[in-house]
């Protein structure tokens, strides 16, 4: 049996995939083994009414029970938790996405003054990447030192 207000189906083989928080629903499960091996007869149907009135019995007490505030806040405190765990996952994809964009506008540049047949044209890309560089690095100078004040 499986009782559950945030039930969003079997979990993932692989939980690294999933981007985003997952669809949820409320739900009542039961799985009920009748017979051998799928070979029911006609003797089994007594006893499956009685696991029907079970299910039927279990959802109507489900649906008048209440958490009592220990059991609330320690369930909202998971969800927050799974929350956070989502949102970190999707921040760090979103931040390898951007280094790899990065990383191959570097070396689409570095490429295209690599491959300049012009020598004075091919000299003057690469000062003005270093250019940029050098401004880089003094900017992140100047951001350390204002931290340090």
């Amino acid at each position: 049996m499986h009782f559950s207000d945030q039930f969003s189906g079997p979990k993932p083989m692989d939980e690294n995939e999933q981007k985003k928080m997952p669809d949820t629903s409320k739900a009542l499960t039961f799985c009920f083994n009748l017979g051998k091996k799928g070979n029911t007869s006609s003797q089994d149907l007594p006893p499956t009414t009685e696991w029907t009135k079970f299910a039927l019995y279990c959802a109507e007490k489900c649906r008048k029970y209440r958490l009592s505030r220990e059991g609330k806040a320690k369930s909202d405190k998971n969800r927050q938790k799974m929350q956070e765990e989502y949102a970190k996952l999707a921040h760090q994809q979103r931040t390898e996405l951007a280094q790899q964009r990065r990383e191959e506008k570097l070396k689409a540049e570095t490429e295209r003054y690599m491959n300049e047949e012009d020598p004075i044209k091919a000299r003057k890309l690469e000062e003005k990447r270093q250019k940029k560089e050098q401004a880089r690095k003094l900017s992140k100078m100047k951001a350390v030192k204002i931290k340090s004040s």
